[in-house]
């Protein structure tokens, strides 16, 4: 009765207390949820296919006929999904061994080519009647377009307000937005003005540049430009702590961060492109691309910018500097969450990692970027680079497998209904951008938000775009009736290459991590869709055109997947950390689902702690019975308890971080998790004492046979639990 109790009290107001510590983000849930019931969906992302039953993992089979998207509803173009001729691919665009191969039956299969130029007309009318409809349904609140073609703007549109409270109205000409990693191809294509100048050699040892600061010899392969461009130098992806500045006055030169934050070497650079095993998406990495224009040039990378590639394209609105030229400052677009619009959230400065994501500009400039990329590297009578260095730089460099998409130097490149696309998406914590190009049509598109939406409209709207211009038929494929003899080989835990390996941020971004599960169908279910196999380890979405693949070890086991992206690839976990995976995702879902409205941080704490302690009280041993060895064993065993459920409060509350409060972790590590090594370190004294306690008890035959028992049980699992936490590198949290 003692414990069931004190159960009961301690869930009572531990649930209450971490309830109440969360943020009031979801307190008006009532409302988001009423527009979510009319976002836009992509077809490419409806997981039930045209009226056809699917595989849940957790509900079985199940059908839900498709049904027009309010949103989509009228604008659908007249031909799209016609049969036509096989998708027209362009000219080879990589060496021997890297190329891109279609999948006869699987590949989509194009309609009929677009004219000469898409007709402006049909453009005016189509993007204003989306993007529109994402404002007005409070998707984004403010939002700005660019489409080009043959050389030429034939289409700019802005929507909503960079400024909700002036009422200020986006205007593409002059509302700057930050663009996040887009900001990484102006720096690609810096660095590629020096490869033409012969300054910067690709393949050779970046340390070969620096002078600040090196690059340590971990491996005997050095890292490279290439490796750089291609996300493949074998860096750990720490962002916590560094990555962003909340107060321009604390702001610092770009070597000294980089210098301060340099990541560990995980794996050797690759040297072999047509193998994605390492690839990791960087953004120190980038930044220090940057810097390396930066030490090459003898010029600041923010004037470098502005006098080789903004002042050339007539970007006269765009800068990488922060805080933003005085005479821009009053046209910057304010950043807002999903949830409130009246709120504008604070600048986020990026100078940390600046050539990674400080870019502000306009709809119109990025206009220009475009037109210079697709006309190798003219716009105008100016040049910012030769043709044969912009055909190389959009050539394909990283190719994990024929079958999916690989990258250029800095591009991302994607196959959309057969064509191939370059480009790069951006992310801030408040905005969303996404840049795509089609060489073989000279054709451009760019999309910005100066919100980051709930559901991706950046990309919806993009895959909207060029399924209306550049339409495809996609054709139907069967599982192959044999798959499930050799399905098990893939199914397993998979988490993401790009993570910290060596601090304790690794631990909660574990939770990006996904499930392989085999159905009865003979597919596989990867990241809520099935998927069905088409070539050897490849698969395809069953109601989408996107492919992926699995990738083998030396021993021929199945070790990583890769796809849709090739910088993003994802390994098979081991069960040590499966079982870390799943029990963060489990963390983060009850914490979205039981977050309150009601905020009151030192009263939550403390509640917490009286949950605690009544929880460890509920399990402390009643040590009776025959001679005691020590008088304080029972209060020394509750002071471990106490300390390792605090630790406990620690990891939930910075889930509740990552969760909602992204940003500040991005700028500092909060008090409670750099408190967890002193945490840390006093528990584990304190259980080596616990341990002592318990040899001494056993030796004496103090207290009964079940308290001797329940005490070395306490013993081993904070043992055990210690173990675990320094595993994951609680330690080391910055």
């Amino acid at each position: 009765m003692r414990v069931s109790v004190a159960w009961l009290a301690a869930a009572l107001l531990g649930g209450v207390g971490c309830t109440v510590m969360m943020p009031t983000a979801w307190a008006q849930l009532p409302d988001a949820g009423a527009r979510a019931e009319a976002l836009p969906m992509a077809d490419d992302e409806n997981p039930c296919g045209s009226d056809r039953a699917r595989f849940d993992p957790v509900l079985g089979r199940v059908c839900a006929p498709r049904t027009a998207s309010p949103m989509m509803a009228d604008l659908s173009p007249p031909g799209t999904n016609l049969p036509g001729t096989p998708c027209v691919l362009p000219e080879p665009v990589a060496p021997p061994g890297l190329q891109y191969q279609e999948i006869p039956g699987a590949s989509p299969v194009c309609g009929p080519l677009p004219q000469t130029k898409i007709d402006p007309d049909d453009v005016a009318r189509f993007v204003p009647a989306l993007i529109d409809r994402y404002v007005a349904y409070g998707l984004v609140a403010g939002a700005a377009v660019a489409v080009v073609q043959n050389g030429e703007i034939i289409f700019k549109y802005g929507a909503g307000y960079a400024d909700t409270a002036r009422k200020e109205k986006v205007d593409p000409d002059r509302t700057l937005f930050r663009v996040g990693s887009i900001s990484k191809m102006f720096t690609w294509t810096a660095a590629m003005q020096l490869q033409e100048q012969g300054k910067l050699k690709l393949d050779a040892d970046v340390n070969d540049y620096l002078t600040a600061f090196r690059i340590p010899d971990t491996f005997p392969q050095p890292v490279t430009m290439k490796n750089l461009m291609t996300h493949t130098g074998g860096f750990e992806d720490n962002k916590w702590d560094y990555m962003l500045e909340a107060d321009p006055q604390h702001l610092l030169p770009l070597e000294k961060v980089l210098a301060s934050h340099i990541p560990a070497r995980i794996w050797p650079p690759t040297t072999d492109f047509a193998d994605g095993r390492h690839a990791s998406y960087s953004n120190w990495g980038a930044a220090l691309a940057g810097y390396l224009v930066q030490e090459i040039s003898g010029q600041p990378f923010a004037e470098y910018m502005e006098r080789n590639v903004f002042e050339p394209l007539g970007m006269s609105r765009s800068t990488f500097r922060e805080p933003v030229p005085a005479a821009l400052q009053d046209d910057v677009a304010k950043g807002y969450t999903y949830l409130d619009f009246a709120k504008p959230q604070p600048f986020e400065y990026f100078s940390g990692i600046a050539p990674a994501g400080s870019l502000s500009t306009t709809a119109a400039d990025m206009a220009r970027f475009m037109i210079a990329q697709l006309q190798l590297g003219q716009y105008g009578d100016r040049r910012i680079l030769d043709a044969q260095t912009a055909r190389l730089m959009q050539s394909r460099a990283l190719s994990p497998s024929p079958y999916v998409n690989g990258s250029g130097y800095g591009y991302f490149e994607t196959y959309v209904n057969g064509w191939r696309t370059i480009g790069h998406g951006g992310k801030t914590v408040n905005f969303r951008a996404e840049m795509t190009l089609i060489p073989q049509a000279s054709f451009g598109v760019f999309v910005v938000y100066n919100t980051m939406p709930p559901t991706d409209v950046a990309k919806g709207f993009v895959n909207a775009v060029l399924n209306r211009y550049f339409p495809a038929t996609l054709p139907d494929v069967p599982p192959p009736p044999d798959f499930a003899r050799r399905a098990q080989e893939y199914v397993g835990s998979y988490g993401p290459n790009s993570r910290s390996y060596t601090k304790s941020e690794g631990l909660f971004e574990m939770s990006w991590g996904f499930d392989v599960v085999a159905t009865p169908d003979n597919t596989l279910w990867i990241k809520g869709a099935e998927w069905v196999e088409v070539a050897p380890d490849t698969f395809r979405r069953i109601d989408g055109q996107d492919t992926l693949t699995f990738l083998r070890d030396e021993h021929g086991k199945v070790s990583h997947l890769v796809g849709p992206q090739a910088f993003n690839p994802a390994y098979k976990l081991p069960p040590r950390q499966a079982n870390a995976a799943h029990a963060v995702a489990l963390a983060m879902a009850a914490i979205s689902t039981w977050t309150s409205a009601f905020p009151a941080p030192p009263l939550s704490w403390a509640i917490v702690l009286l949950g605690l302690l009544m929880l460890t009280l509920a399990f402390a041993p009643r040590l009776s019975g025959g001679a005691n060895p020590l008088p304080a064993a029972r209060w020394l065993a509750v002071g471990v308890g106490v300390l390792n459920l605090l630790m406990v409060a620690v990891l939930v509350k910075t889930l509740s971080d990552l969760l909602f409060r992204f940003a500040m972790l991005l700028t500092e590590i909060p008090w409670y998790l750099q408190a967890t090594p002193l945490l840390f370190a006093t528990s584990a004294l304190a259980t080596i004492a616990m341990g002592y306690v318990a040899f001494r008890a056993w030796r004496a035959g103090a207290w009964s046979l079940y308290a001797r028992a329940e005490y070395t049980v306490l013993f081993v699992a904070s043992v055990a639990f210690l173990i675990w936490l320094y595993g994951w590198q609680i330690l080391h949290p910055a």
